[in-house]
């Protein structure tokens, strides 16, 4: 037996003899062992030159798909194009196919150097992939399928139709590549060879970074879609408020308008808004035949199952069917063969949420509308309603301010001239308004000079806060009262404790006579008899006084700043409210007409106030005076009968 080393199958007897064994060293031999350093190295430099040139010219094509990218309004075909012809020469692939997928099937969008009846085909039809094609697996995968021999292939030996045209169109050599948004698949790119040749790792990297800036293109072309379609939906309702603005009482006109732009936007090719007749009566139409417009005369506003309008007036909220020839509830066939549409889509003009009319879309065609165009369409049915309610509101405003002009006409000769036009009661609300807002803007400083304490006073800016609440109530309901003031003369009418009506007022006034660093007093006298009246009006009679003697006081602040309300019995039947101030009292020259309407000595009063508190007054069947005070100052006094409503004389 031959002994053998360990290592290996040679004998011993064979690595003696092929140690002692010298070869001879030819000169020719050394000179190439000379020259086989300088080969590797240039063979190496020129591996390397290619390479270089190769990432050259990815790069080169890169940048022609980046800036082809950056420079698409919208059409994705010459990037797609572009992308797919410089992968399938980086590569080395003789066709290739770029495809988008639906969730169910991939859509042909591109093909490179790929058969006529092959593009068409497959422009008819998606692509459903087979579960071992190389479509089907890259889906279950989630990552790039090469198949090196698509002939040799399970998909082709179980007679896959697409692997095998495939495979009859002479491709051989296959890669699918995804296409991936996040974690949601978008389409893929495939690319084939007409012989079996492998991809190589570094092509299939290249596939993916052209997957990868074509899912860039998708979703760039998506953002700009939904810009554009942003700005036609701002530019619409922009142009619906314009028409709104414009169209003061022409319903009719807006709703045209509004159903044209909304039809246009959601890709309808025509619509109707159809009222429901107790609300308002006017109906638009946009596109169809001629007859349309006939045709939606005849449909009428009923809840029920038999039409879009019906289920949607039912369901108040946006139905839709997707083709009506196929659904068997809906009955509006007659209509349907006149306008010929098949996908129909209703939404609802809710007013405090009950249905006031219909906005119908419809297409020829079976294709449902998207919900980003259901939210649009509900966006404008939204718009609608507002515009009928304008119109409404208009409307009813309209008729109102005739009425009150003919109330105030009839009022202002009952009233023999005197204040009570409707110039007059607009500047009566101005000056009654602006005294509750000049108080509130006072505890709004009052408020913000206690936070300003150090530390802030917490306790006044909560007792200013509440006078400011207190304020704006009063502000509210001064309309009321000058509401009231302009009615009928006992309109309103109750039984009122005078020295709690003086109470209130005062309470309201706390935090401006503390403002004015005003000593204000009350005397009150007791067991005083109910009066019957206006309670909101004579309160603000008394607040209107009360601050007339504060703005007083306010011009002569050398003097002391005193202010005294009282209440007592007069005879029998009536009694007296006094406001009293330590002011400079009434110019004699003015004593006579004090009380005349816009008549003041102040330079940014109105002169009203006393006007409209004698007014009030004698409404109530009482008597507003003045007289000076002692040793200076001036006495509002205001008389009222107690114990029944009285009758102002007219």
């Amino acid at each position: 037996m031959r002994r053998r080393s360990k290592a290996g199958g040679t004998s011993v007897k064979a690595r003696r003899r092929k140690t002692l064994t010298r070869m001879r060293r030819t000169p020719r031999t050394a000179l190439r062992r000379r020259a086989s350093p300088a080969a590797g190295r240039q063979g190496e430099v020129a591996r390397l030159r290619r390479e270089l040139d190769e990432v050259a010219e990815q790069q080169v094509a890169t940048s022609e798909v980046l800036r082809l990218i950056g420079g698409s309004s919208g059409d994705l075909q010459p990037v797609f194009e572009s992308l797919l012809a410089s992968a399938a020469r980086l590569c080395n692939a003789h066709n290739g196919v770029i495809n988008r997928w639906d969730g169910a099937a991939l859509n042909l969008i591109a093909t490179h150097n790929m058969p006529p009846a092959f593009v068409e085909l497959r422009k008819r039809s998606p692509y459903r992939p087979h579960q071992h094609s190389a479509s089907g697996r890259m889906l279950a995968s989630r990552a790039p399928v090469h198949i090196a021999d698509l002939a040799v292939d399970r998909s082709y030996l179980e007679g896959n139709p697409p692997t095998v045209a495939a495979v009859e169109l002479g491709i051989r050599t296959t890669l699918a590549v995804p296409m991936w948004k996040e974690d949601e698949l978008v389409g893929s790119i495939s690319l084939g060879r007409n012989e079996v040749r492998p991809f190589t790792d570094k092509q299939i990297e290249i596939v993916q970074s052209f997957a990868a800036q074509a899912v860039v293109a998708i979703e760039n072309a998506r953002l700009l879609h939904e810009l554009r379609e942003t700005l036609q939906q701002q530019s619409a309702a922009a142009d619906v408020l314009k028409i709104v603005s414009r169209s003061t009482f022409d319903l009719q006109s807006v709703l045209d308008t509004l159903l044209e732009l909304v039809v246009r936007l959601c890709g309808a090719d025509l619509g109707a808004l159809h009222p429901k007749r107790a609300n308002f009566r006017s109906f638009a139409t946009y596109g169809g035949p001629a007859s349309h417009t006939e045709v939606a005369a005849t449909v009428l506003f009923e809840p029920d199952r038999g039409s879009v309008m019906g289920r949607t007036a039912m369901e108040r909220k946006p139905v839709q069917v997707a083709d009506v020839l196929a659904d068997p509830e809906y009955t509006l066939q007659g209509a349907q063969q006149k306008l010929g549409y098949r996908t129909c889509l209703g939404v609802p003009l809710l007013r405090e949420g009950e249905p006031i009319g219909v906005i119908v879309l419809m297409r020829s065609t079976v294709r449902p509308f998207t919900d980003r165009q259901i939210e649009l369409a509900q966006n404008f049915a939204d718009q609608a309603v507002i515009a009928i309610e304008n119109t409404r509101l208009l409307t009813e405003l309209r008729q109102r301010t005739d009425a009150l002009g003919r109330s105030v006409a009839e009022l202002q000769r009952e009233r023999n001239n005197k204040l009570m036009n409707l110039e007059a009661m607009a500047a009566s609300i101005s000056h009654e308004v602006r005294q509750p807002l000049a108080s509130i803007a006072s505890n709004g400083g009052a408020a913000l000079r206690f936070l300003g304490h150090t530390p802030p006073n917490l306790e006044e800016v909560r007792a200013a806060l509440n006078r400011m609440v207190s304020e704006s109530h009063r502000a509210s309901e001064v309309f009321d009262n000058i509401r009231a003031l302009f009615g009928k003369a006992d309109q309103g009418h109750e039984t009122i404790d005078v020295n709690d009506l003086v109470r209130g007022a005062m309470s309201g006034l706390h935090g401006e006579l503390e403002d004015h660093g005003i000593s204000a007093s009350l005397d009150l006298s007791a067991d005083l008899p109910p009066i019957m009246g206006h309670k909101g009006q004579l309160q603000e009679v008394l607040v209107n006084l009360v601050r007339n003697a504060i703005e007083a006081m306010h011009a002569d602040e050398e003097s002391p700043q005193v202010l005294k309300v009282s209440t007592l019995s007069h005879g029998e039947n009536k009694v007296i409210v006094a406001v009293e101030d330590s002011g400079p009292g009434i110019d004699p020259k003015q004593a006579a007409n004090i009380f005349d309407a816009f008549i003041t000595t102040k330079s940014h009063g109105m002169g009203l106030g006393l006007a409209l508190s004698r007014m009030i007054v004698e409404r109530h069947g009482g008597q507003l005076s003045a007289s000076p005070a002692q040793p200076r100052g001036a006495i509002f006094r205001v008389v009222l009968p107690t114990g029944r409503s009285s009758k102002a004389s007219r």
